[in-house]
């Protein structure tokens, strides 16, 4: 539950590490970014449940298909001394909170303006770029109306999270570079 791409960067660094555990770090990978998937339905249901009827089937089906590619890529020769994820930090801390509070406000006035200056396009390429970073303010910044539906948000918010998806795998592969093959194989035939 806590950031799926600060997962991917913590075993991807285990794998670095220790090649050995190279499957078991994609698998942890995988399997964090495909409850990134429920965990922001789940936002999504709590803030704006008007955008849950358009979306949850999308959500489930991405999550069930990062959880099967999941399988199959866990290591077979498992050392004794598994190293732990020190990266992962307590999401109450402050530094965070205060980070993720000025993305939000950032977040939330670039979209309007992208919105209404550059149109749905721009909204879809800004979802796209966004998801190189933290995806949870922008999709945040998007739900928070309770405005119509419009099927334009539905799309930027699986854009944001399928090119967040996408960077995870080039993040986790450029650290663990012995399973760079293996990373792109199950990232692309997820995206």
């Amino acid at each position: 539950i806590v950031s799926s791409t600060a997962v991917s960067i913590a075993v991807g660094n285990i794998a670095k590490n220790n090649p050995e555990q190279g499957g078991n770090a994609l698998q942890a990978s995988l399997l964090a970014s495909s409850i990134m998937y429920i965990r922001i339905l789940i936002l999504i249901w709590i803030i704006n449940p008007a955008i849950v009827p358009y979306i949850w089937w999308k959500m489930l089906v991405l999550t069930a298909i990062g959880i099967s590619l999941s399988f199959g890529s866990k290591s077979q020769n498992v050392s004794s001394g598994l190293h732990s994820v020190s990266t992962i930090q307590n999401p109450f801390e402050m530094k965070p909170a205060i980070l993720f509070a000025i993305l939000f406000v950032a977040l939330s006035v670039i979209t309007t303006l992208v919105k209404q200056f550059f149109g749905s396009g721009g909204l879809l390429t800004l979802s796209a770029v966004v998801g190189v970073t933290d995806i949870d303010p922008f999709i945040l910044s998007l739900i928070r109306n309770h405005q119509p539906v419009e099927l334009i948000t539905i799309s930027a918010i699986i854009i944001s999270m399928m090119s967040n998806t996408v960077i995870k795998a080039v993040y986790f592969a450029s650290l663990a570079k012995e399973m760079k093959k293996q990373t792109y194989i199950r990232y692309a035939v997820w995206a």
